[in-house]
């Protein structure tokens, strides 16, 4: 009660109580907001990309964006530009204008040493300021006279627009590096027939951490293993089965490596648990059958070879072949319920091998000892 009646008082001898007690005592009655366009605002850093001046009406300003009037106070901008439905049309427009064929060019002409000048977006649109309808939308210069609306009896709103971040200018890293794009980072660049893309990256190879690379199996045929995650019941099943294959893999030249998005250290966790030294329930086995486990933390092997599902945050089920020339000559992903043949990875593997040397084409459903065909002139 304390408390309330603190308040009352606080707000009794306010300037703004007083004044309106004042005028009311007079009969007069309290004057109304007056909104007023102010030019700081087109310079703004959170409004200069959207507001507008409306024509002949210095109380209102326009949001370009979202094609409405609001009344030209700054509580009202602020709410505004805080919504999500502005948020998410400002978005839109700054990719629109980023994937423009000319946006380049738009860039190199409104750009000096003093940074991107502004532009004069002329917007014809009906008389019902309630119910903007744009009929022409155009770019004009600086240097051009204003344009005239098709019909002249309608008419017409100037805004001043800055370009959004000029896309010439590479992202960089902190350590100097230029940052890859969205569509650099997404696009495959696995394809068969041509060079694998390279990679290195932390390993952990019969029981210990090591840095490998696919040069280090230049001279070799090589399996990359791709699996979703450690620890899983399907994967750990996966892992063990190749330990049992990796001889039959080795006798004919062949590596494989198996790759995950976890770290090295989740890699190392989970050979301890698949050799029994974790202290499980699993018979001991050695290390040395556990298949080298590459460390994808980063996500840029998976992308790079197209098997990354950025909606669960690990990559598919995926195997690709690579000759001892270092060349992808078979590739198959697919999702993760379900694991795979290593009997037919292996048989692939001969296959390539045989064909490379003897000059000839395996026909369907080819098993090791049978004879291949001759390519046909």
């Amino acid at each position: 009660m304390r408390a309330e009646v603190t308040v009352l008082k606080r707000h009794c001898v306010s300037a703004k109580h007083v004044k309106r007690s004042q005028l009311s005592e007079k009969g007069e009655s309290t004057p109304s907001l007056v909104f007023t366009f102010k030019e700081a605002w087109e310079k703004h850093k959170d409004y200069k990309h959207w507001i507008g001046r409306v024509a002949e009406d210095d109380s209102k300003a326009y949001c370009v964006v979202c094609q409405v009037q609001l009344n030209a106070n700054l509580s009202n901008l602020k709410q505004h530009n805080r919504s999500a439905s502005h948020q998410s049309k400002l978005l839109l427009s700054e990719d629109d204008f980023n994937n423009t064929t000319d946006h380049e060019e738009h860039d190199k002409d409104n750009s000096d040493d003093d940074g991107p000048k502004y532009s004069t977006v002329t917007v014809n649109r009906c008389d019902d300021l309630n119910n903007i309808k744009f009929t022409d939308l155009r770019i004009q210069e600086d240097n051009e006279e204003p344009a005239e609306s098709h019909n002249s009896e309608t008419p017409y709103k100037v805004f001043r627009v800055k370009p959004t971040r000029p896309t010439s200018t590479p992202y960089t890293s902190s350590a100097g590096g230029k940052l890859p794009t969205v569509e650099e980072e997404m696009s495959c660049q696995a394809i068969v027939t041509q060079t694998a893309p390279s990679w290195k990256g932390k390993a952990v190879v019969n029981g210990h951490v090591r840095e490998i690379s696919l040069s280090d199996y230049k001279g070799r045929y090589l399996v990359m293993f791709f699996y979703p995650q450690d620890f899983s019941t399907v994967c750990s099943t996966e892992i063990l089965a190749l330990g049992d294959v990796l001889s039959a893999f080795r006798v004919i030249n062949c590596e494989i490596v198996a790759v995950s998005v976890d770290s090295h250290l989740a890699h190392l966790a989970w050979t301890k648990t698949l050799t029994g030294s974790s202290g499980g329930s699993r018979p001991a086995i050695d290390a040395s059958r556990i298949v080298p486990l590459l460390s994808d933390s980063t996500h840029s092997i998976s992308k790079t070879y197209g098997c990354y599902q950025p909606s669960v945050g690990h990559s598919l089920r995926a195997y690709y072949i690579i000759d001892k020339r270092g060349c992808l000559r078979a590739m198959s992903v697919s999702d993760i319920q379900v694991g795979r043949n290593l009997k037919e990875i292996l048989r692939l593997v001969e296959a390539f091998q045989l064909v490379d040397s003897t000059d000839t084409q395996c026909p369907v459903n080819w098993t090791t000892g049978q004879p291949s065909v001759k390519v046909a002139l």
